[in-house]
């Protein structure tokens, strides 16, 4: 596995770059620009419901079904999805003080009684959608373009269509004549080598087997008429300097125009993805592993500590760090499926953090009814409970349809403690790499390990934090550096970003 390695600007033909000030003040004006079209974007669709489209900045075009086309002819007018057949933006003009944004908020396939669970679909630049549903169909199939130039300004994002799903409920969509599972935000352009270019910022993108991480992008050839063709799938490629810059306007979107913050990955999280096997990045939660590299910087690990590692060491580490991750149902369920527990770490660790367990399984198996039960609003109830268009609502990350792990990454029989005594992750240094003692049951978080060496070397957690989960922090002069996570709380340090959990 090779070092990340960033990736800078090359110089052309070696000569210096020379920005004078007239092409500075043409950039500040670009981005003068795109922030004004951006709030004005967001105030003009603040109403959007969910199945309804907004015309969000100047330069969108739509055809209605039955060929109606002046019914969506200024910023602010908003309709129903079903009464469109096709979207188009212009690109940017800043002569004609146009920049095309359209909003669209879709159900797809979420419960109907779930309020506020919305797929956000942002068009922006030249891009158009077309309904590939069919005459009145709801917009679950579609084909999607963008234009190839690029705008003249550097402070101007891309051409691109961009849809956020609801954290921690899988939406199905069927994208260029393939079926999507998307629980994350994610990106799409067209590309100029007639491939069509994914990029997911958050949580993570399946297609048929083809699974993209966030803090990654895949590119796949269209045939001629702008379907995926489903072999033509090319390797997963890291973010790298460009694409961040790319991918960086997602961040400069208005309030409430996302349902969360469409938070990229950090420059350090890119260095530790790109020291970890793809293979092992796709069957892990994303949220979860989200969660673990903001855990790596707090221990202050340098990337060539996550050299090698593997599943059984990264369930080892967040067993013995649970503490730290502000556990709930939702995110024992993801460790659950990340790393195949068996029942009896599960009861041990749900008894420990006063978790119930009917709860876990309803996030394990994607059961919305009972996950969100408490935010269900019969009122909002449909004609159908739900829109489906015969996709699986398990969304296809687990191929036995059972909630657990497709491969289980531990022995069938394993315990407790063999599972957390089974790698060495968490003291790349010193000691033997045991994992210390499961949670114990009264949920107080017990006593630190013993100072042996026995739980992986170094000093155990702040006295003050509660170390429930076992495990001690990495040792101060060995190979991960630095301290152990502040000792202001149980929490240790600051939360884990608030992404949702699982």
């Amino acid at each position: 596995m090779t070092f990340f390695r960033k990736v800078t600007r090359a110089l052309s033909y070696g000569t210096l770059a020379v920005i004078t000030m007239g092409s500075a003040a043409a950039q500040n004006q670009c981005s003068d620009f795109v922030v004004q079209a951006l709030n004005q974007m967001g105030a003009n669709c603040n109403a959007t419901d969910r199945n309804q489209a907004c015309y969000g900045y100047f330069g969108v075009d739509a055809t209605a079904v039955g060929g109606e086309n002046n019914f969506f002819t200024a910023p602010g007018n908003i309709t129903s999805v079903d009464r469109l057949q096709s979207v188009f933006t212009r690109p940017y003009n800043p002569s004609a003080n146009e920049w095309g944004i359209a909003l669209l908020r879709l159900q797809a396939n979420i419960p109907g009684t779930l309020p506020g669970q919305n797929v956000t679909f942002v068009m922006i630049g030249e891009a158009s959608v077309l309904n590939n549903g069919g005459a009145g169909a709801p917009l679950q199939s579609f084909v999607l373009n963008t234009g190839l130039g690029r705008p003249t300004c550097d402070g101007v994002p891309l051409n691109s269509v961009t849809l956020q799903g609801p954290q921690n409920i899988n939406v199905a969509f069927n994208i260029n004549g393939a079926n999507f599972n998307i629980g994350s935000t994610v990106t799409f352009r067209t590309m100029e080598n007639g491939r069509l270019r994914v990029s997911t910022t958050d949580g993570r993108v399946e297609s048929n087997g083809v699974v993209i991480p966030a803090g990654f992008s895949r590119e796949v050839d269209l045939d001629e008429e702008g379907f995926i063709i489903e072999d033509a799938w090319y390797e997963p490629e890291l973010f790298e300097e460009d694409d961040l810059e790319t991918l960086q306007f997602l961040e400069e979107f208005p309030e409430d125009v996302f349902a969360y913050d469409a938070d990229l990955p950090s420059e350090e999280d890119i260095d530790y993805l790109a020291m970890m096997d793809f293979d092992l990045i796709s069957e892990m939660d994303p949220y979860l592993l989200d969660d673990l590299l903001w855990l790596f910087g707090e221990y202050d690990f340098l990337p060539e500590d996550l050299e090698g590692v593997t599943l059984d060491d990264l369930g080892v580490f967040t067993l013995e760090n649970l503490d730290f991750l502000e556990l709930d149902e939702d995110q024992l369920a993801a460790i659950t499926e990340s790393f195949g527990l068996d029942e009896e770490t599960i009861a041990d660790v749900a008894d420990a953090y006063g978790l119930d367990l009917d709860l876990m399984d309803a996030y394990l198996n994607d059961d919305y009814e009972s996950a969100f039960a408490d935010e269900f609003d019969p009122s909002l109830m449909d004609d159908e409970e739900f829109i489906d268009d015969g996709a699986d609502q398990d969304a296809g990350f687990d191929d036995s349809e059972d909630g657990s792990a497709d491969e289980p990454p531990f022995d069938s029989d394993g315990t407790a403690d063999e599972f957390r005594g089974s790698g060495e992750f968490s003291d790349p240094v010193d000691g033997d790499g045991g994992g210390g003692e499961a949670p114990p049951d009264d949920g107080g978080g017990g006593e630190p390990p013993p100072d042996d060496g026995g739980g992986g070397g170094g000093e155990a957690p702040p006295d003050d934090g509660g170390g429930g989960g076992g495990g001690e922090a990495p040792p101060d002069d060995g190979g991960s550096g630095g301290e152990p996570p502040p000792d202001d709380g149980g929490g240790g340090g600051e939360a884990p970003p608030d992404d949702g959990g699982g």
